[in-house]
């Protein structure tokens, strides 16, 4: 997964929030044009880059023109590490890392003190499996600015080298510096589910999902309209991976913490986090696959049996011919 971070484009906000976003922070032109602000194109290059933010802004399928007006601003300033950068993170996030590791490495030819570009090796590195050398990336970003979201970038390659005590010093770090921090939780929960510490787990994801609720989502969209314009909240091309639309990390970490509540057999509150998942999402299959595992682990043959004829339902809605009209 891309680099889970905010984008803010001033220092003082830096300060406040203690999470940047890679890209914004060198190129805040792109946090602007991808929300859509108007940009005051100093030359054609800038308009180029505008236009690629903006495009990114529509996920993979604007990807490719993205691509193609970064090309043509390359072409005209082909010295311009912003670029270079831009064009890896677009090609990491397409998931073509071979080609993206050429693209930040001639970044770093032209900035080869910007932490930025070294974060983004690293999360390329990463994606090839080259876990060393990704941390190795991690460790000089920290060397040159040693920021919070850079330890979230090394513990995500300690937790891939299988350094499990590394990375969960680094995450309890951080959360204590800041509990409310998403990217935080987000990262030591996954570490969490993979050393299998369920509290853990449930402790980070209960911030995650009352951060995310339909109150707390309605909330921050009206202070949005009177917040500091100085912070800016992530655009899609740069949200984290399941939460780029409303609701859709909720989804999600609600039924991540089902999971941990029913490793731990807390039936109950395993079966009341699925239940208020169908309240949201009435039609998630997954919310029901779930709660035929949690009654029939409970014992629970009645409701079990009535999970499994909604799981069934679902499933003939699908069978071959269903819709058909010969």
């Amino acid at each position: 997964m891309r680099c889970n971070i905010r984008c803010i484009v001033n220092v003082a906000a830096i300060k406040k929030c203690g999470s940047i976003c890679a890209l914004a922070l060198c190129l805040e032109v792109f946090a602007w044009a991808a929300l859509g602000a108007p940009v005051a194109a100093k030359n054609e290059t800038d308009a180029l880059y505008g236009m690629a933010s903006r495009e990114m802004c529509n996920g993979l399928a604007g990807n490719h023109k993205a691509l193609e007006h970064l090309n043509k601003a390359l072409a005209i300033d082909p010295r311009s590490a912003k670029g270079w950068c831009l064009k890896a993170h677009i090609l990491g996030t397409m998931e073509e890392s071979e080609l993206a590791l050429p693209c930040i490495e001639k970044a770093l030819k032209l900035e080869p003190k910007n932490f930025v570009l070294w974060m983004e090796k690293a999360e390329i590195y990463c994606q090839l499996g080259k876990y060393d050398q990704a941390l190795t990336c991690a460790d000089t970003a920290i060397q040159l600015k040693n920021l919070p979201d850079c330890h979230v970038v090394k513990a995500k390659m300690l937790r891939c080298l299988g350094r499990l005590q590394a990375a969960q010093q680094e995450l309890d770090s951080l959360v204590a510096l800041d509990p409310k921090n998403i990217t935080f939780r987000s990262e030591r929960a996954k570490l969490g589910r993979f050393t299998k510490n369920w509290p853990q787990v449930i402790e980070d994801l209960s911030i995650l999902i009352e951060g995310n609720s339909p109150a707390a989502r309605s909330g921050a969209g009206a202070a949005a309209k009177t917040a500091n314009k100085a912070v800016v909240s992530t655009p899609p091309a740069f949200a984290p991976k399941g939460q780029t639309a409303p609701g859709i990390g909720r989804y999600q970490n609600l039924m991540e913490r089902a999971q941990a509540y029913t490793e731990l057999k807390q039936w109950d509150k395993a079966i009341a986090d699925y239940k208020t998942g169908l309240k949201e999402h009435p039609d998630m299959r997954q919310y029901h696959v779930g709660l035929l595992k949690v009654y029939t682990l409970k014992g629970d043959k009645k409701a079990a049996g009535d999970e499994q004829a909604v799981i069934d339902s679902f499933d003939d809605d699908f069978k071959p011919g269903k819709w058909s009209h010969d």
